[in-house]
This record gives structure tokens, C-alpha cells and sequence, in this order.
């Protein structure tokens, strides 16, 4: 069966949408919020300062509770220094910028 056939069968087959499910999603409007107002810094080991992560400052207080419990019992999970992840290679995990030593840096018009 060549391509055509079977993109003719495929479209006989496939579901039709009802044009009243068609429509475009609404952009949301910009936030006036800042994005450090919008979050909060949670600890994940109690007393470790160095062991946090960032949620919506926001939050329902069921959920703000479920998710931190989340991340605390799956706290083995993250990897908070290089250490933490020693069969991955440092090549990988590494950023560096592909830069010329002798070009002179320029500073960006905001």
C-alpha cells in the first residue's frame, strides 16, 4: 500500500473534532507579580540550608503540604553537588562557553 492510501485510510479513520472543541486558547495575561514574590524556599532537611527547593508561594495549603511531603521523602532523588552523581561524567554535567580569548567583550544594549 503506498504513502497515500495509507494517509487517505488514516484520515477516514481518525476522529473528527467538533468545531466547537476547536477553539484557540486564551494567552494568559502577564503576571504584575515578580517571580521572587511568587515563590517561597522550603527546607528538606530540617536544619540544612543547603538542601532547599523553590515552590509557589501561593499554594493551597492541602497541596503546598502534599508537595512538600513529596519532596521530602524523594529527597534522594536530587543532586545537590557533582558528588551525588558519580556514574554520570563531568563532561556531561560541566557548562562551559565556546568563547575567543583575544575578542574583546561587548556589553548588550537592554
Amino acid at each position: 500500500m503506498d504513502l497515500s492510501a495509507r494517509m487517505e485510510v488514516c484520515i477516514t479513520n481518525s476522529k473528527k473534532i467538533p468545531v466547537e472543541e476547536q477553539a484557540i486558547p486564551t494567552q494568559e495575561p502577564p503576571r504584575s507579580v515578580s517571580k521572587s514574590k511568587d515563590t517561597k524556599e522550603v527546607e528538606l532537611v530540617i536544619g540544612d540550608r543547603s538542601r532547599t527547593a523553590r515552590i509557589r508561594a501561593h499554594l493551597d495549603p492541602k497541596k503546598e503540604d502534599a508537595l512538600v511531603s513529596f519532596l521530602c521523602r524523594n529527597i534522594d532523588m536530587f543532586a545537590w553537588k557533582p558528588n551525588d552523581m558519580p556514574s554520570v561524567p563531568r563532561e556531561l554535567i560541566e557548562h562551559s562557553l565556546n568563547v575567543s580569548l583575544p575578542t574583546k567583550p561587548i556589553k548588550q544594549k537592554l
